[in-house]
């Protein structure tokens, strides 16, 4: 996990692997600097054209493939978009009523 910086497991790893990486970097007496490299860890990102709004990783967990869904990159800007226009409503007519 090259670029670590003050030797934190990432939140997305799975138990199974955040134990194995949380072990290697265990700060010992008088260590300055350690650099760790996790040889492998098999993912895969899957879009569906079914559902454009998620995107689908799975990778192998300890009973099995785990998969993981969030929201797709179009669908978080899609969101943040509307927000902004709600919000940009909502000071239009604050200011026209105010007036």
């Amino acid at each position: 996990m090259p670029g670590l910086r003050g030797r934190q497991v990432p939140g997305f790893l799975d138990d199974e692997h955040r134990k194995p990486a949380a072990a290697l970097l265990v700060v010992k007496d008088g260590e300055i600097l350690r650099r760790v490299t996790l040889r492998r860890l098999p993912l895969a990102r899957v879009a569906l054209r079914a559902d454009p709004d998620r995107v689908y990783y799975a990778y192998p967990g300890p009973g099995g493939i785990v998969v993981h869904r969030s929201p797709s990159k179009e669908r978080v800007t899609a969101l943040v978009w509307a927000a902004l226009t709600v919000v940009a409503l909502v000071t239009v007519v604050a200011l026209t009523v105010l007036r």
